[in-house]
């Protein structure tokens, strides 16, 4: 049986339902917790606005560090436009054993020129950059945009779109507050005392015979 504990290790960054992929994990009630936890950001909903727009000749760099939530948010939206899109998750692994990143960014972007169809790329800063440096001199335009991108923050370059997560910050810093939205819609949507919350009812149960110091603290 599920106990809060379990619930509650979703949001361990060493939890395997920290990071999404493009395959579900095989404990079906921590995968209804995280769908449940979902909040959509900002940089979200900018994101799927820019996929529906996307034209055959285009690319869509989704990029920030490591982290995030690149991963997430491609995963949650490639299923819905794979039919129209190809999506790439993760920029910094290679597709063959002895080939770098870099190859794999070559083939990808030699690849979108032969099939005519718009391409979504979840990229680290760091990579997006060595690219520009690196990439073959095949793709020349393309690492002029980015070069452009990294030195301006123009997210329009040509045929290329940059969305980046520094630009959506989930939290505000000044001199006499910091506060955060996003936190915030994270505790409450974790405290809500409604039955629809998984979380509430796993702590209830917990009140009644479980680990008193943890429904204490939840509480």
């Amino acid at each position: 049986m599920l106990r809060l504990r379990d619930a509650l290790s979703v949001f361990d960054k060493s939890s395997p339902y920290a990071v999404s992929t493009d395959t579900e994990l095989n404990d079906p009630e921590l995968n209804e917790i995280k769908k449940y936890f979902y909040i959509e950001t900002e940089i979200e909903t900018a994101f799927v606005s820019k996929l529906s727009q996307l034209k055959s000749d285009e690319i869509l760099f989704l990029c920030g560090s490591s982290g995030d939530g690149k991963s997430e948010l491609l995963t949650r939206h490639n299923e819905c436009y794979k039919e129209s899109i190809d999506f790439h998750l993760d920029a910094t692994h290679s597709f063959e054993p002895h080939s770098t990143a870099i190859d794999t960014l070559n083939e990808l972007f030699s690849a979108q020129k032969e099939k005519d169809r718009p391409l979504v790329v979840g990229i680290n800063i760091g990579m997006l950059g060595n690219f520009s440096e690196e990439g073959s001199t095949s793709h020349e335009t393309l690492k002029a945009n980015i070069k452009s991108f990294l030195k301006t923050k123009n997210t329009i370059q040509n045929q290329c779109y940059f969305i980046d997560f520094e630009s959506f910050p989930k939290f505000d810093l000044n001199t006499d507050s910091h506060t955060s939205d996003f936190i915030q819609q994270i505790l409450f949507k974790l405290t809500d005392p409604v039955d629809s919350n998984p979380f509430f009812v796993l702590y209830e149960q917990e009140r009644k015979d479980g680990d008193e110091m943890l429904s204490a603290n939840f509480s």
